[in-house]
């Protein structure tokens, strides 16, 4: 069953952002409107060019500083969900020098990496860049029982890299 997409302005993000500013909880014109309205159009559309949504989500990360972690991260899983891995590192990249804390961004740092995996010829197993199982290597650390815990396991299992996890 193939469903017809549907209008941006019959959306429940878009009903969700309309009830906010009649309701009085969004000035409709303010900078936070437009940043939250940029957001929307964004989760609304994935089809957006990857080029627009790097400099929209530029935009709402210099509109709204204080956001920025979000931002980011948001920025990385878009671009891990178009395919484009090198944004992807790059976008997880700067979440992770804004906000260190937020471990799933090292996930998505080392899974856009792993696209660079090769394989080795003479034992035919997974070779992952050095950064790639580091930053995997980090988020089992951080978060040995994380969402992603299974898939960052896989990967280095893979690859034949030794799992390091600390118990709590």
């Amino acid at each position: 069953l193939i469903l017809p997409p549907r209008h941006p302005a019959k959306s429940s993000l878009f009903q969700r952002a309309k009830s906010r500013v009649e309701a009085g909880h969004l000035m409709e014109g303010t900078a936070r409107w437009r940043v939250q309205r940029r957001r929307r159009r964004l989760q609304v559309s994935r089809k957006t060019g990857t080029a627009e949504a790097k400099d929209a989500y530029d935009k709402a990360v210099k509109a709204d500083p204080a956001q920025a972690p979000l931002d980011l991260r948001n920025k990385a899983i878009f671009f891990l969900q178009a395919g484009d891995s090198d944004d992807q590192v790059e976008a997880a990249n700067k979440a992770i020098a804004v906000d260190p804390t937020r471990v799933a961004l090292y996930f998505f740092k080392g899974q856009g990496l792993a696209a660079q995996a090769t394989v080795d010829p003479a034992t035919q197993k997974l070779v992952l860049p050095a950064s790639c199982a580091e930053a995997l290597q980090k988020y089992l650390a951080l978060d040995p029982s994380g969402g992603y815990f299974s898939n960052a396991k896989g990967m280095l299992t893979a690859a034949g890299n030794p799992i390091k996890t600390t118990k709590k």
